[in-house]
């Protein structure tokens, strides 16, 4: 039973990561603001990393790659600065919003990890 509601809450931070993985990339090309290409290319890069790595930890037993939406939530926070679109707020709150919620969601997946048993051999 706790296996199973440990594999819910891993599937689900994963889910969550798959959809705001799409939104990043679907946010390229909708908050778009005088064809931004800094903003544009970053969302659709890392939106498809995000996507990618939570696919990959859909599986309870799968390996520790939330680490990495950790840190791509925290560079999607970080990043209107370092790529200089910070002048527009639309895409700077798009990015705080989206980093956050990805590293709280692939956080949530890392804190519930479960650890396949160890076989013995003999």
């Amino acid at each position: 039973m706790d296996t199973m509601r440990r594999s819910q809450n891993v599937t689900g931070g994963s889910g969550w990561n798959i959809a705001l993985g799409i939104w990043t990339i679907v946010s390229a090309f909708v908050l778009v603001h005088d064809q931004n290409n800094a903003f544009a290319w970053n969302n659709v890069i890392v939106g498809i990393v995000i996507a990618i790595i939570a696919l990959g930890r859909t599986d309870v037993h799968g390996s520790n790659r939330s680490g990495w939406n950790v840190a791509l939530g925290i560079w999607m926070i970080i990043s209107p600065f370092v790529l200089r679109f910070s002048h527009l707020p639309a895409l700077v709150w798009n990015n705080i919003i989206v980093g956050i919620l990805v590293a709280l969601a692939a956080w949530v997946s890392l804190a519930h990890r479960v650890t396949p048993p160890i076989r013995r051999m003999g």
